[in-house]
């Protein structure tokens, strides 16, 4: 078992942790994405959608890790309580949304990140978090 093949089963159990979609397209890549918020009705609809990719690198034992929470809505959306929790720590943001209301829910932006981070660093590779770049 080479050691992308390790730290793959590690990443996919915890993104089935963190209640992730998982897709590894290729050894040395890894994808996983949790669609939060969907609600719709005969006005309308909204949709919050969090993604991230982790891509491997053996030679250098790192792992780097991008994220992407996107919403969008059309029409009239339903009526719900929608509340933002955000916070930055230099380059690092951390955001919560949270819909109350028909089709309610919550998609969080930094949780993720920081179980691959500990899993990760866990079995001894480097983590390396992409700030502002589109997840693969």
């Amino acid at each position: 078992m080479t050691p992308a093949t390790a730290i793959t089963s590690l990443l996919r159990d915890t993104a089935f942790a963190c209640g992730l979609a998982f897709e590894s397209p290729s050894p040395t890549l890894i994808r996983a994405s949790q669609d939060g918020i969907v609600s719709k009705w005969f006005l309308g609809g909204r949709k919050a959608s969090y993604r991230l990719s982790c891509a491997l690198d053996d030679a250098a034992q790192t792992a780097s890790f991008r994220e992407l929470l996107s919403e969008s809505s059309w029409g009239v959306p339903p009526p719900a309580i929608t509340v933002e929790t955000t916070s930055q720590r230099g380059a690092t943001v951390t955001k919560t949304v949270t819909v109350t209301g028909p089709a309610g829910g919550k998609v969080d932006l930094g949780t993720a990140r920081a179980a691959f981070e500990r899993a990760v660093t866990g079995a001894g590779w480097r983590f390396v978090f992409e700030s502002g770049k589109f997840p693969q």
